[in-house]
């Protein structure tokens, strides 16, 4: 039987032998559990009888979403992941929540889902990458010091490519771009430019690509991505107030 507890930042490291830092699947977690600034998470965890962990959640403020924490379960049974989702989420306070998607079945029907979307985890093989060179890519400062490369074209087309972290070996990246940005080819211009950049840094981009993307997923393989065959879901998740 599990027992459920909040654990203490310094602990973190405790949660390691759950994790595989070396694949892709469990890089997301791995980054936000283990790597993520102490001041923006709260880590819950499952105990076994032995007292060690054999699940956890990480509740993390990202900048991705400003308002929303971001919730990630990590666990091997339905059970653990209901029993982790209670005790972190307040009543009635949306979470921005991310599982795999083969887990969506096991949430409870407590927990209400919005905003659903769906992604297949990409990884960039270094072996295959192909830059496409585009002079029109410029790499911009940002606040948080992680690259970002931009096109903006004299016509008002936009394209960039971020990071919404940057762990030990392996980074995510993100893509903004308008519809004539998609036309002209520029996602995939400035997103080559950002995985070069990263494996200069000895990082192993990832990406997640949403199966509503305007972008073709044959345009992301021509520069080296390829799938993990790793589903995810996001959502925002509710639990609502128990009557009594």
């Amino acid at each position: 039987m599990s027992t459920y507890q909040v654990i203490d930042i310094e602990d973190r490291a405790l949660l390691e032998p759950l994790l595989n830092q070396r694949v892709a699947s469990d890089a997301i977690v791995t980054y936000y559990a283990l790597k993520h600034p102490a001041r923006k998470i709260k880590l819950y965890a499952s105990l076994s009888s032995g007292g060690k962990p054999n699940g956890f959640l990480v509740m993390a403020q990202t900048g991705m979403d400003l308002f929303r924490p971001l919730a990630l379960p990590f666990g091997a049974s339905a059970e653990i992941l209901n029993q982790l989702l209670n005790i972190a989420l307040a009543p009635e306070r949306p979470v921005v929540l991310q599982i795999p998607l083969e887990q969506k079945e096991w949430l409870d029907p407590s927990f209400v889902l919005s905003e659903v979307r769906i992604a297949e985890l990409l990884r960039l093989n270094p072996a295959e990458y192909s830059p496409v060179i585009n002079v029109l890519v410029l790499e911009v400062d940002t606040p948080n010091e992680f690259s970002r490369f931009e096109i903006r074209s004299n016509s008002g087309a936009f394209a960039a490519a971020g990071l919404n972290w940057k762990g030990d070996q392996f980074a995510e990246t993100y893509l903004d771009y308008d519809k004539e940005a998609v036309e002209r080819g520029f996602p995939i211009s400035v997103l080559s430019a950002m995985s070069n950049k990263l494996l200069e840094q000895k990082r192993i981009p990832l990406f997640l690509y949403d199966d509503s993307s305007s972008i073709e997923f044959q345009s992301l393989e021509t520069i080296g991505f390829r799938s993990t065959g790793h589903r995810m879901i996001t959502a925002q998740i509710l639990k609502r107030e128990v009557a009594l």
